[in-house]
């Protein structure tokens, strides 16, 4: 859903088996049984002297995994969490050859969402992108931000995007990579943000909570509980219950018993 202010509700979403499933039957269950199973309407009160407000913009990864692109704007600031490349296009897993193609096509078939002052043909109007972890389809879309667009990560997450570049796993990319360290906030224009450590099979993977004009959002691509940072999970939900008025995870292993 793209330019919808969000403010409260709840979705639930279940799937027989984790991971794509044959003939993609994981995303074909998911997009039958999400529903919205309550929004409360909200109290005038909360709205009275309210000028502005925290704004999400989900261009892409809902109804699919991976290929995430979130925005969260103020009335100052904007930033981008994640800019992954997708893994399926038309609900069929996508050729490698597309990626080769000029972004006017990727536009056009897209890859690229159309999102104003993001990429390098635009003038930019982002104040920062935020990459979650080092799998192409949470930073594969970089090399298309316009350069002058700061980029936020964990130093482990730099290395292996580095590293990446190099085995040409991706295309190469000049922006300007800012780090950041776990559970430190840090600000953005009016936005803080605090990076949580997430157990995931991606080192130095982040969850992030984003907080500005009252509200705050966490939000994390996917993640396991079964690693050597399983902990980091449990106090990830605990944070969570207690801080988010907005909760945005993946779900690419929903309903799976364990």
């Amino acid at each position: 859903t793209c330019d919808t202010r969000i403010f409260y509700g709840r979705v639930v979403a279940c799937a027989d088996r984790g991971g794509h499933g044959k003939a993609n039957s994981t995303y074909i269950l998911l997009k039958k049984t999400t529903k919205l199973v309550s929004n409360p309407e909200i109290p005038r009160w909360q709205l009275q002297g309210r000028t502005t407000f925290m704004q999400i913009t989900i261009y892409r990864g809902t109804k699919e995994i991976g290929g995430t692109l979130i925005e969260v704007k103020t009335a100052t600031t904007r930033i981008l969490i994640d800019a992954g490349y997708p893994l399926f296009l038309n609900n069929e897993p996508i050729d490698d050859k597309i990626a080769k193609l000029p972004h006017t096509e990727l536009l056009r078939f897209g890859v690229l969402p159309k999102i104003d002052g993001l990429y390098d043909w635009d003038a930019p109007d982002f104040n920062a992108v935020l990459v979650s972890h080092a799998h192409i389809d949470h930073y594969g879309l970089l090399t298309y931000i316009n350069s002058v667009i700061p980029v936020y990560t964990s130093a482990g997450t730099d290395r292996l995007i580095q590293v990446s570049q190099r085995f040409k796993i991706c295309d190469s990319f000049d922006l300007e990579v800012r780090g950041f360290k776990m559970y430190q906030p840090f600000q953005i224009g009016d936005i803080e943000i605090k990076p949580y450590l997430m157990d995931h099979s991606a080192f130095d993977a982040a969850a992030f909570e984003i907080s500005a004009e009252g509200k705050t959002v966490i939000y994390s691509g996917d993640f396991r509980g079964h690693g050597r940072k399983a902990v980091c999970l449990d106090r990830f939900i605990e944070i969570a219950k207690k801080q988010a008025d907005i909760l945005l995870i993946e779900g690419s292993v929903l309903g799976r018993p364990d």
